[in-house]
């Protein structure tokens, strides 16, 4: 069995040449390629990389539009239901465009973002350190920059209601138990401590998100969401008195070095941010003040 790559005829397609035969590698088919690459035992280091690299740009869109279909399936039956549904961790235009199209027929969904989604895209795959790639492993990956601008305007829009985090800390020794099969990565990251000077800083600072649009999506709106508002959510008589501080003009650079997260790396590493919490209280009692921690065991 003899198989090379050959440009084709128009310069703009790569085929594969089989026993003479042309194969086009159009999209639809590179996973199907990339299945029979063992078995047909295609050979030089070309052949492997040329099919790896369409093979890694047609998956990535296919988990995009899987994301897509997985968002307009849980919505199509919350709406035979009759019931409303939040959907989490939308990372993607598809997933977006399955919202949108919901709410604009009344149907009652919501969704979430993460801060993660919103400022890493999936260029940190391609590190050449494994450590680092390693670490950016999560559900959903992250995506390609095209789809965080359209996650900002879902915010902005009032399409997503609320930002978010997962923190799944994993530490480097825990990560590299995928260090020879990418499946037993554990997957996830941590976030929770700088989610909202992050979403400060490339929301509120850039104009995406004004203050008050800003207290929507990190407090107010999922109070309201899930029935727990004005106890929470809101500041008033009666409340639980959870409040947070905002100091608009302080800065921090976000490191593994300050943050008090015990976990070995973070994702926004070396990030300057704007706007940072100077208080938190916790029903009435500080907690957090100018970066010390009040809290006991």
């Amino acid at each position: 069995m003899h198989s090379r790559f050959s440009r084709g005829g128009d310069g703009d397609e790569d085929l594969l040449e089989e026993d003479g035969r042309l194969l086009r590698l159009e999209d639809d088919r590179v996973a199907h390629v990339l299945g029979q690459v063992p078995r047909r035992r295609l050979v030089g280091a070309a052949v492997g990389r040329r099919v790896l690299e369409a093979a890694r740009l047609a998956l990535l869109r296919l988990h995009v539009e899987v994301e897509g279909e997985a968002a307009n399936r849980a919505i199509r039956i919350a709406e035979v239901l009759d019931t409303p549904v939040y959907l989490v961790h939308n990372s993607c235009i598809d997933s977006l465009e399955a919202i949108t199209r919901a709410r604009l027929e009344g149907q009652r969904v919501f969704g979430e973002v993460l801060s993660g989604h919103l400022v890493v895209d999936d260029s940190v795959y391609r590190d050449v350190d494994w450590r680092t790639a390693a670490h950016h492993v999560m559900s959903p990956p992250f995506r390609a920059p095209e789809h965080q601008e359209a996650l900002w305007r879902g915010l902005q829009s009032g399409m997503l209601q609320t930002t978010a985090t997962d923190h799944c800390c994993f530490c480097t020794p825990q990560k590299e138990m995928g260090k020879d099969d990418f499946r037993k990565i554990p997957n996830g990251t941590a976030g929770v401590e700088d989610r909202m000077a992050v979403l400060w800083t490339h929301g509120v600072r850039t104009g995406r998100l004004t203050p008050s649009e800003f207290v929507a999506v990190t407090s107010t709106n999922a109070a309201q969401i899930f029935n727990i508002y004005p106890r929470k959510g809101a500041i008033q008589a009666g409340a639980d008195a959870d409040i947070v501080v905002w100091d608009p003009e302080r800065t921090r650079t976000i490191s593994v070095d300050t943050h008090h997260q015990n976990i070995d790396f973070n994702i926004y590493e070396g990030m300057d941010v704007i706007g940072v919490p100077a208080v938190t209280l916790s029903r009435g009692t500080v907690v957090w003040e100018n970066g010390e921690t009040k809290t006991t065991r």
